[in-house]
């Protein structure tokens, strides 16, 4: 039953968020194997809850709130709305992750979504530490989840269920949410982050400028460089370079376009200047990697 996907450029969709379903409309929730090695989940965010436990190595969690190590056998919450970027800072890095909506635990306006399930959606990340006996519980709580969801038994349903309800109870009690809790201006900065994320998203191809970026959220230029740099800690012009990158290092791989129609495809039709970025970024040409990728399937 678990799905796994080891190309992390396949954890989001083209828009940044993870709308595409988790699981089904009457069991909400699926888990994944990601094998992050040096690469990178990209900046998205999702109406969901996420949780992730790292396997192996470590790996770097960045949010508005700050950036975290989360090394092997620590975990991450991450509550609805928290636009997050995930990395891996080891060649063995890999974590495992449960993405579920909150009403795969309780039905809202019910009791137990009053008492446990709403306090959370305000939260933005919480990491978890072994070290701590109830968080350490919440881990241990994560494997079960993990482990009937993987090996499929009679009531796994259920089994998932109950791990992750247990999981929400202990959070929503024993967290401090002045510490966790997203601030009014996180709120009103990740909603309009996600709206010139999405604008860079869908016209990356196109030649645009901070100007338009910031016109799409109505903010004025020096605001829209504020909210960039306090939500993802970079600037407008450094994300779509890095995302016409990254769409580009998709497509050489997934399509036989030349080297040229990409760059231009990618917003980048002057093929000198394409070479030399993605140089610059990848460490070798486009068509140096196109063949080093390739040879990586027929191995």
């Amino acid at each position: 039953m678990i799905s796994r996907k080891n190309d992390p450029s396949i954890y989001v969709d083209a828009q940044g968020q993870e709308v595409t379903a988790h699981g089904t409309s009457n069991f909400p929730l699926d888990c994944y194997e990601i094998q992050l090695g040096s690469g990178f989940v990209e900046w998205h965010w999702h109406d969901d809850w996420e949780i992730i436990l790292v396997r192996n190595g470590m790996v770097y969690v960045c949010t508005a709130s700050g950036k975290w190590t989360v090394s092997a056998g620590q975990a991450m919450f991450f509550g609805p709305e928290c636009v997050h970027e995930i990395t891996g800072g080891s060649p063995d890095s890999m974590f495992h992750s449960a993405v579920f909506h909150p009403r795969f635990l309780a039905s809202q306006g019910s009791l137990i979504w009053q008492k446990y399930v709403q306090p959370l959606q305000k939260v933005g990340c919480v990491p978890l530490f072994p070290e701590i006996p109830w968080q350490e519980e919440c881990i241990l709580l994560f494997k079960e989840c993990l482990l009937a969801f993987d090996n499929t038994p009679s009531f796994y349903e259920i089994q998932t269920r109950e791990a992750l309800t247990k999981l929400a109870s202990l959070l929503s009690t024993r967290l401090d949410f002045q510490q966790y809790a997203l601030s009014v201006n996180e709120v009103r900065n990740n909603q309009r982050i996600h709206t010139m994320l999405q604008f860079i998203h869908a016209h990356y191809g196109e030649e645009i400028h901070v100007s338009d970026i910031a016109a799409c959220a109505m903010l004025s230029r020096s605001e829209c460089l504020r909210c960039f740099h306090n939500t993802i800690h970079t600037t407008p012009n450094q994300y779509l370079k890095d995302y016409r990158l990254q769409a580009a290092a998709q497509m050489l791989v997934s399509t036989n376009k030349k080297l040229g129609d990409i760059g231009a495809a990618c917003g980048m039709p002057d093929a000198a200047y394409f070479t030399k970025l993605f140089r610059e970024a990848m460490g070798c040409t486009p068509g140096e990697y196109r063949k080093g990728q390739q040879a990586k399937e027929i191995d």
